[in-house]
């Protein structure tokens, strides 16, 4: 057993793994950047380094050497095992936020609060097996003020030997006085070759056209499988067709609620809103994209600016619909009719 393999960020990691070495490794960190990116498998990677028996001895030598993944503390990180290390994750525990819970010890929770260790009595714990204690903090944002001000408390007194790691792609939701005592590494979108990589090594894959899928991606191969999983190529192949006049939109928009795919929300109507919004998003990404690769009017679908233009109105007005609660279905509509040929946006101005 081993992580996947950290393409991209090893630079990143292997300079914190010298500065452990010549131990000047500050206590917190904020790994920042796009979601997707693999922010917190190179937090992992990085954790795994400090634990390794055989990097911690290369230390001791003043060298780096990435983890062996056989020896006892790496087969004890490897199965979610080694007592050192405490993660903090809020939806492996069926919780959408970080509350005050998942830092403070408190005796008494409600019901639907988490129930588990809290980071306070972790920290109360002395290094089982080496020189270091890790911190974990997965997709950071979701923490509440309380959970905030708490963990300020122990970014403020470091205990020591313990090295913290909070990952987001969000950090301005994080309070200054958080982002201020902690030191950020910046973590890119990865380029077409790595993400092409990744994405082609998946044991259970994405199920969809490779090259698609790492267009769409952005640099992110998280965002290039949570697209798979919402069906946004079949959705990029409708707005294609009724773009090209040879789908209707109506039968383009009957299509896209048939489209198999995964759309969670607590009601059936909120996952209906976010499949328009997929959508929608789909088009309003293709607009932009055609917008800033043309290079003249007539390298552009639809004919003059001023139609593009009305077009793409259009779709921005029906995905604030969503966010207002509106219908998805009309909203859906109506940006597929602006998407036809010219006759909608003669009628439009009319």
């Amino acid at each position: 057993m081993s992580l996947p393999e950290l393409l991209g960020h090893s630079d990143a990691i292997e300079g914190m793994w010298r500065a452990a070495a010549a131990d000047r490794l500050p206590h917190a960190f904020l790994f920042k950047g796009p979601a997707g990116v693999g922010k917190f498998l190179a937090a992992q990677h990085f954790a795994l380094g400090l634990f390794c028996a055989s990097s911690s001895e290369s230390r001791r030598a003043g060298e780096v050497t990435p983890p062996c993944n056989t020896c006892g503390p790496c087969k004890r990180f490897l199965t979610g095992n080694h007592p050192d290390l405490f993660v903090i994750d809020a939806p492996a525990h069926g919780q959408n936020q970080i509350t005050i819970h998942f830092i403070s010890h408190r005796d008494e929770r409600p019901k639907d609060a988490y129930q588990g260790v809290a980071l306070e009595d972790f920290l109360l714990l002395r290094a089982y097996e080496g020189a270091f204690r890790v911190v974990l903090l997965r997709e950071a944002e979701r923490m509440n003020e309380a959970a905030q001000n708490a963990l300020l408390k122990v970014l403020e007194e470091p205990a020591p030997d313990t090295i913290l790691v909070l990952e987001t792609s969000a950090p301005g939701r994080l309070l200054q006085t958080v982002r201020s005592r902690v030191i950020s590494v910046e973590f890119g979108a990865l380029d077409p070759g790595d993400t092409r990589a990744i994405l082609a090594g998946l044991d259970d894959g994405p199920g969809h056209d490779l090259e698609l899928l790492v267009e769409m991606s952005q640099g992110s191969p998280g965002r290039a499988l949570e697209m798979a999983a919402r069906a946004a190529p079949e959705m990029c192949a409708l707005l294609r067709e009724v773009a090209a006049g040879e789908r209707s939109e109506r039968d383009a928009a009957d299509k896209l609620w048939e489209l198999e795919g995964e759309f969670p929300g607590k009601t059936p109507r909120a996952g209906a809103r976010l499949r328009a919004a997929s959508f929608l998003d789909l088009g309003l990404n293709m607009f932009l994209e055609t917008e800033r690769d043309a290079t003249s009017e007539a390298d552009l679908p639809g004919g003059s600016h001023a139609r593009r233009r009305w077009r793409l109105d259009r779709w921005l007005e029906a995905r604030q619909d969503i966010e207002l609660n509106l219908s998805p279905e009309a909203a859906v509509e109506r940006a597929l009719y602006a998407l036809h040929p010219a006759a909608a946006f003669e009628r439009g101005k009319r």
